[in-house]
């Protein structure tokens, strides 16, 4: 199944100057202290975990900085997998 995080955001989906992706605009909201309506987002889009954490790493390695360690850790991955996100 394609990962949509990496998918290009139309113009009127961009919520930032920097939102580039689907992955882009959820990482946004999921920082801004918007999990429900991330969460939700995922389980409409069939966005699993595993998507979620692909879309990471890559970011990682594309802007140079860790971001699970900066600003995920193990729980919050382990409190996801916990929702009806599907895992992959």
């Amino acid at each position: 199944m394609k990962n949509i995080l990496f998918d290009e955001l139309k113009e009127n989906e961009k919520t930032e100057s920097w939102e580039v992706t689907k992955g882009d605009n959820l990482m946004n909201q999921f920082l801004c202290g918007n999990w429900s309506a991330s969460v939700k987002e995922m389980i409409e889009e069939n966005i699993s975990s595993m998507d979620l954490i692909n879309f990471l790493e890559v970011d990682e390695g594309y802007n140079g900085i860790n971001t699970t360690n900066e600003h995920f850790d193990r729980a919050f991955f382990a409190e996801l997998g916990n929702t009806k996100v599907r895992f992959n």
